[in-house]
């Protein structure tokens, strides 16, 4: 009942979710056509001289959008002149005509950028502009010939047509870098918004609402809007031109309110605007002198209040939900440190992904464990021989045709136990029918045989199972809760951002000259360091891979790699710290001289995701299958538990439980050496870690080092003997990993020195495994060989 409900809820919530946004978008929606509606009524009362009113028509002609508030907007303002069906009878012909042209003169096409992703009817007023400015033009000329054929041809009435048609390709032409859907230039825009401006401006000229200049109002709004927006010089030369709209020696009023507001934004805002009205204000004083209290004043002042209230909402960050003009012109959204939140997000992301490798990795382990349990449960063929013969040993003491079987027919007596052994390991005992017919016909105490044979199969089977493990589990079970316990640690403090290199990347983002796309960005890590950077659209910020790649290049004091783009439609990149150094390796292992199909030693070579790279030789004691087997599950553990995560001292400590484990229910030693490479390309750090492992050699700068340790190997004690020693690298530096083969379990191995000496830098690293293990050979080794060589060059980052 609480699932059901709370999905009700849910759904609830989601259908009240959608409500309000179907309301806000048609709030929207009547808000903003009443604004183009205003602008559209108010520039078709402006008339110039001659009577010339080009505006109306212009402003029709120019729209992307919203063209049916404009022409709503124009018609009830011509509705109050003398000619009014005339008026509104040319707007109706230039909608009309506009659709014929965009379907007839200029359809829509797949590949025009207007047509993609649009919404119903949004293309049905985006046809070229130079047809906008014929029919522009022929609108005007159709009203002034019919004014002209009305006006008895009066010169009044020709110079009225010319500035008509003048003034109506000209405003189309500016007009419409407001009204465009499509992207435009910043500077088209700011020229489009200071026509329209100018144009509302001459209308609202002697308009005054209790005494407040309404021009005024306009003119100082806009002028310090868009120096708060685009910056001094563009704001001065706002001020200067919508100031000609009030009067020529007002004019410098603006810009200088401009210059002063421009230069004190960045301090304050309150300063800003207070410099901006004390210099309007004394300049309009100086021209005006008391008539600036005919509404000047009051206007000047109520715009700065106003700007004031409003800024935070249209400048200080952009206005949500309003239609963005051109990327360009759109103020980026201010980048800002990632959320704690955020960053909770991605712990969580990278902290599922390390226990699901994990899990993985114990996954795997455990179905290798399992196969190798089954197999173990099952008696080898020389145990399975040692059972028989001393089963037959037993009976045949005393019995009188003793010498007949073992000495006349010995052959035949070995095979048919031999015969008897397969059917043991087989079925895992021995029923007398299956035994061959020549030994039931002459053996008499053959029952008695069979009878002992699985008996001492039984007890050799509960051998292997009745081994008190409780120590080893509790063990195990210890380095697991430190396993995942650890990964969770290490999550939280490499989860923790920096905070200082954090704040200069929103700094550097937010100062960037066009918008990028970033909203958020952090700096976290502890081994290696990451920077994430978030966005609103995916698209966009993979558009700007390269620039904010060049932006944290130059910030962060670390080498960046190339960005990582987040899954399919999250706006997200992230960018790993390069790795200084990079690896050459080489390895080489031979059977010892008694064994033609095992090889007692496994070598291996991995990286992890934290810039780590790790090679390991593990040499299972002893020679054969045994061996071979210990080592390979050996390298697979270490390979698994590192590369998921794990650090090298708990995987070692958990590979010491397991083989004591193994051990103890094994009639056979099993035990191994361990030489651990741990090589940090982030940072140039070597970490050795020897279990009774041989020496590792180093070259650098024709010098040559040796890394020794006097320790036992894993599986013999109950803490593992481990040795960590730790050394610096820098390019050009040799790494040689040897088996105690090599060096024939000797502390001291002077041909191996020798050649090491004389052919290590010259060598390749192919060349130089090749040359130690024919020279192993050569000095009379007989265990199993194995070599590992790993040159450390620099990065090409």
């Amino acid at each position: 009942m609480d699932v059901k409900s709370n999905v009700r809820e849910l759904d609830k919530q989601c259908d009240q979710s959608s409500e309000k946004s179907k309301v806000a978008t048609l709030a929207r929606t009547i808000i903003l056509g009443g604004l183009y509606a205003a602008v559209g009524y108010l520039t078709e009362g402006t008339i110039l001289p001659f009577s010339a009113r080009p505006f109306g028509i212009a402003l029709l002609c120019a729209a992307d959008r919203r063209v049916l508030f404009l022409y709503a907007g124009l018609c009830l303002s011509a509705w109050s002149a003398a000619d009014r069906f005339l008026l509104i009878g040319i707007y109706t012909a230039i909608l009309l005509f506009r659709l014929l042209a965009r379907f007839l003169l200029d359809p829509p096409s797949a590949k025009d950028e207007s047509v993609k992703n649009a919404t119903p009817y949004s293309h049905l007023f985006t046809e070229h502009l130079a047809l906008r400015v014929c029919t522009a033009c022929v609108a005007a000329l159709s009203l002034g010939l019919w004014r002209l054929f009305v006006g008895n041809f009066l010169f009044y009435d020709l110079y009225g047509v010319i500035l008509s048609l003048t003034f109506c390709a000209i405003s189309v032409l500016l007009m419409g870098g407001v009204f465009r859907t499509t992207e435009v230039g910043i500077y088209r825009y700011v020229g489009g918004v200071l026509t329209v401006a100018a144009i509302v401006i001459l209308s609202l000229e002697g308009w005054q609402l209790y005494g407040i200049s309404l021009a005024t109002v306009g003119v100082m709004g806009i002028t310090l809007g868009i120096t708060r927006k685009y910056g001094v010089i563009l704001g001065a030369l706002s001020g200067t031109l919508l100031g000609l709209t009030l009067s020529v020696e007002l004019s410098p009023a603006f810009a200088f309110a401009a210059l002063a507001a421009g230069l004190l934004f960045s301090l304050s805002r309150f300063l800003g605007l207070a410099a901006a009205f004390s210099v309007a204000t004394a300049w309009c004083a100086y021209i005006e002198g008391i008539s600036i209290l005919n509404g000047t004043l009051t206007g000047l002042l109520c715009a700065t209040v106003l700007f004031s209230a409003i800024d935070r909402f249209f400048f200080s960050k952009p206005p949500n939900g309003v239609e963005s003009v051109t990327t360009s012109a759109v103020v980026a959204l201010p980048c800002e440190p990632l959320s704690p939140f955020a960053m909770d997000s991605v712990r969580l992301h990278h902290t599922n992904r390390t226990v699901k490798k994990l899990c993985e990795s114990f996954s795997e382990l455990s179905d290798t464990l399992f196969a190798l349990s089954r197999r173990m449960q099952v008696p080898t063929a020389p145990d399975l021989r040692q059972i028989c013969d001393k089963a037959f040993d037993a009976s045949c003491a005393s019995c009188s045709e003793r010498n007949a079987c073992w000495s006349e027919r010995y052959h035949d007596t070995s095979a048919e136990i031999g015969s008897l052994c397969t059917l043991l390991r087989k079925h895992g005992r021995i029923e007398i029918p299956q035994a061959p017919s020549t030994l039931s016909d002459r053996c008499l105490r053959l029952p008695d045989i069979i009878d002992e044979i699985n008996h001492r199969a039984a007890i050799h089977q509960k051998q292997l199972l009745q081994n008190d493990r409780t120590e080893i589990f509790a063990g195990d079970y210890r380095a697991l809760s430190s396993l995942l316990a650890g990964a969770m640690v290490t999550d939280d403090g490499a989860f923790e951002p920096d905070r200082v290199l954090t704040d200069e990347l929103c700094c550097a983002f937010n100062q960037a000259e066009e918008p990028l796309g970033v909203r958020q960005v952090a700096v976290f890590g502890v081994q290696r360091k990451y920077v994430r950077v978030l966005g609103d659209d995916p698209q966009l910020l993979s558009k700007n891979a390269e620039a904010i790649f060049s932006i944290v290049q130059k910030i962060c004091p670390f080498p960046i790699s190339q960005g990582i783009p987040g899954e399919s439609g999250v706006a997200s990149i992230d960018f790993p710290e390069a790795e200084l150094f990079s690896v050459v390796c080489a390895q080489r292992s031979l059977c010892a001289e008694q064994e033609t199909t095992y090889c007692g030693d496994t070598t291996g070579l991995f990286s992890t995701v934290d810039g780590r790279f790790c090679a390991l030789i593990s040499d299972g004691m002893g020679s054969g299958r045994e061996a071979a087997l210990t080592s390979g599950l050996c390298g697979v553990f270490l390979k698994k538990m590192i590369a998921a995560g794990s650090s090298c001292d708990m995987a070692l400590d958990m590979l010491n439980g397991f083989l004591r484990n193994r051990g103890s229910n094994s009639l056979h030693e099993c035990s191994a050496t361990i030489d651990l490479l741990s090589l940090d390309l982030l940072h140039g750090k070597a970490s050795f870690y020897k279990c009774g492992a041989a020496p590792t050699y180093v070259f650098r700068d024709g010098n040559l080092f040796k890394i020794r340790s006097h320790t036992v190997p894993l599986g013999i004690i109950v803490e593992p003997d481990t040795r960590k020693l730790e050394l610096s690298v820098s390019a050009g530096d040799i790494v040689i990993m040897v088996s105690d083969g090599v060096t024939q379990s000797k502390e001291e191995c002077p041909w191996l020195f020798d050649l090491l000496r004389s052919q290590g830098e010259q060598a390749s690293p192919e060349r130089l495994a090749e040359l130690i293990v024919k020279y192993a050979k050569g000095e009379g080794c007989s265990d199993d060989v194995s070599v590992l060589i790993v040159k450390i060059l620099a990065s090409e980052q």
